[in-house]
């Protein structure tokens, strides 16, 4: 595929190797399907979806755009940095209307501590809709820090079926 074609639909092997630049998704568990890499402004994601339930989790690498520390996310300024960063991406086609911090919590992953928050956020654009999930920091291997985003519809948030596939990945 080439062109915007190409950009906006790439192949599973194009997507692969754009988000092997974030983690290693090889030992993702069957349960869940690569869906996406994406560039924009220099905000970098990779889009995991576990199938039966729609569970949508990123890695999810700010770039320049904007550092979110594990400290930010313990802190009272969580969301305002959230607000910064949607702030950031205005070119989407779905608009992040609101955003509800609705508590603070923590997870293991690979024995390290990852501070997340639990977030409400209302969605518009080709359809309104209201999602749960979390947004929480990770150390990574070479001293930067990544996010991990994980949300479902309103309600359908599941917070073992993003452990799952965090814990089955490798984040560079």
């Amino acid at each position: 595929m080439h062109g915007i074609n190409g950009f906006m639909n790439p192949t599973p092997e194009i997507v692969a190797k754009r988000a092997n630049k974030l983690a290693d998704f090889s030992h993702i568990p069957s349960e869940y399907e690569l869906d996406n890499a994406i560039n924009i402004l220099g905000i970098k994601a990779a889009v995991v979806n576990h199938k039966s339930t729609g569970q949508t989790m990123a890695v999810v690498d700010t770039g320049w755009a904007l550092k979110i520390s594990k400290k930010d996310v313990k802190s009272d300024k969580m969301s305002d940095k959230l607000h910064e960063l949607v702030s950031k991406l205005i070119f989407q086609p779905v608009k992040i209307n609101n955003i509800e911090i609705l508590n603070q919590s923590s997870f293991k992953l690979k024995g390290q501590e990852v501070p997340y928050v639990k977030v409400k956020v209302d969605l518009s654009g080709e359809k309104k809709e209201t999602v749960e999930g979390i947004v929480g920091v990770v150390d990574t291997e070479n001293e930067k820090q990544k996010l991990l985003v994980s949300f479902n519809k309103e309600n359908k948030y599941n917070n073992k079926v993003a452990e799952k596939l965090f814990n089955s990945i490798s984040i560079k």
